[in-house]
């Protein structure tokens, strides 16, 4: 068996496969809503509010659209 686990910046995603077979991706991820979505990647966010912000934090779909929201930018130099 192989697991891959991609965590990307924006967006990270999980997969696996058994020997020469086609990758399983995992979906089903939680939603706000409680809703599993059929989405392959969820989003890589993190999101720390409400009353009880450092103990519980919400990540991926569960995250607010309209949260205050603090991002790394990766910013690539001319020439390289």
């Amino acid at each position: 068996m192989v697991i891959a686990i991609d965590l990307g910046n924006i967006s990270s995603g999980v997969a696996w496969a058994f020997d020469n077979n086609e990758p399983k991706f995992v979906t089903g991820w939680e939603t706000r809503s409680g809703a599993p979505s059929t989405e392959v990647n969820v989003s890589s966010a993190l999101y720390y509010g409400g009353s009880n912000k450092y103990d519980n934090p919400e990540w991926g779909f569960k995250v607010p659209h309209d949260p205050e929201v603090l991002t790394w930018q990766f910013v690539q130099r001319a020439g390289t």
